[in-house]
């Protein structure tokens, strides 16, 4: 390149940035600076690249040096924290931002109902000066995962308009009454295979199998190969749920090898962990193939770890913690932490949970902090406990059990 401009740097940047050559991107953006080259557009670019990458530590060191920020600066930080679930950091973000729009008010609300804070969220979606289907279709999600029927419902009659995750937000909440359930199915105006997956799935949370395999026939039935999985998948769900693990492996053994998809296999590794059966959830996990897309993900190790984590193999859960960048090349996230802080929390090992914490590439969230709690009461020191309920407080100084654990 004989004579590049401004023009010609940031097309550059921005193709290193965009496929992920992130050395070649530091590189063109150094270039850019002895040629007094930068400015917000170059900044921004390399922002979303660390951000879209998920190298966080990164996107926030560029963030900090940042000149001059624009509104998509801040909000390319927010959306890589909720992202990747770090929900404190996200709120931060949140509030940082000069201007909010709807997609920002929307990922709010997700931020506080993925921590479990749904009264936040519903605070939060009064504040939407003007809201549409996608913002309210997030606060009835929040209501599903929380399961109240009623707000849900209340809000969904409300909404002058309505697509299929509306619909299939309500098929969704556990809480609803099998009634209510096959009267939203009926009124569908279209259903797609989730809303079959979802029918699948809440008829089984019921207790009704008959109902559920039913349904799983028709999909066998009138659908293509994919849709078969998927309600295989659902299937195998469902049994797990209601402890029949014998029908669930058979479901799962008759699919043919080639045809499983990294969903199903950790629909299995997730009924074994939840049932306590940790040697099968590990044959099952380490049975998976390694190609793309059915490779172990973090959903696979979220399972195993919680298992672990849960039934006090803390050495067990260590080694997969372990293995998960050793053997997988996958970066734990906060749930991996969330899970090994419970197991070592519920051992007493309070020593090396405190050192797994200050080892985070992140900030402890108020979930982080509140295991930490939990295990500190049960195990008596006092000295933890107290600094653990003061970081709470900091976080949500209107939390009343941090109050009461003060």
């Amino acid at each position: 390149m004989p004579d590049p401009n401004n023009f010609s740097w940031t097309f550059l940047l921005s193709a290193y940035a965009r496929n992920g050559y992130f050395d070649g991107s530091k590189r063109v953006f150094d270039a850019m600076a002895l040629n007094r080259c930068h400015d917000v557009v170059s900044w921004t670019i390399l922002l979303k690249g660390f951000s879209e990458s998920g190298r966080i530590e990164e996107m926030e060191e560029i963030f900090a040096r940042m000149p001059a920020r624009s509104v998509i600066s801040f909000h390319t930080v927010f959306v890589a924290h909720k992202n990747a679930k770090n929900w404190d950091e996200a709120s931060r973000a949140f509030l940082q931002m000069p201007e909010h729009d709807l997609i920002s008010w929307t990922g709010m609300i997700q931020s506080y109902a993925g921590s479990g804070r749904i009264d936040r969220a519903e605070e939060m979606f009064g504040k939407i000066p003007a809201r549409n289907t996608m913002c309210c279709n997030s606060m009835i999600l929040a209501f599903a995962d929380a399961g109240h029927f009623d707000p849900a419902k209340a809000l969904f009659d409300s909404m002058p308009e309505k697509n299929e995750v509306s619909w299939n937000a309500m098929l969704a909440i556990e809480k609803i009454e099998i009634d209510d359930l096959d009267r939203y199915f009926e009124r569908m105006p279209q259903r797609s295979i989730a809303s079959w997956r979802a029918i699948v799935a809440a008829n089984a949370a019921k207790g009704d199998l008959s109902r559920a395999k039913n349904t799983a026939r028709e999909i066998f039935d009138s659908m293509a190969e994919k849709e078969d999985i998927v309600a295989r998948t659902a299937m195998i769900h469902a049994y797990a749920r209601n402890g029949d693990l014998e029908q669930a492996r058979s479901l799962f053994d008759v699919v043919e090898l080639h045809s499983r998809d990294a969903i199903l296999w950790n629909t299995m590794i997730a009924a074994y962990s939840q049932s306590g059966d940790l040697d099968e959830a590990r044959e099952i996990l380490e049975r998976m193939p390694h190609r793309d897309g059915v490779a172990p993900n973090g959903i696979s190790f979220v399972a195993v770890l919680g298992a672990c984590g849960h039934d006090g193999f803390v050495a067990s859960a260590g080694e997969y913690f372990r293995s998960m960048r050793r053997d997988y090349g996958l970066d734990p996230a906060k749930e991996h932490y969330c899970s090994m802080l419970l197991g070592l929390g519920r051992a007493g090992m309070l020593d090396a949970a405190e050192e797994l914490m200050e080892s985070m590439p992140f900030e402890p969230d108020a979930a982080m902090w509140g295991e930490i709690l939990s295990a500190c009461q049960i195990h008596g020191d006092v000295d933890r406990a107290w600094n653990a309920a003061l970081r709470l407080g900091e976080m949500d100084p209107r939390d009343s059990a941090t109050h009461v654990s003060l």
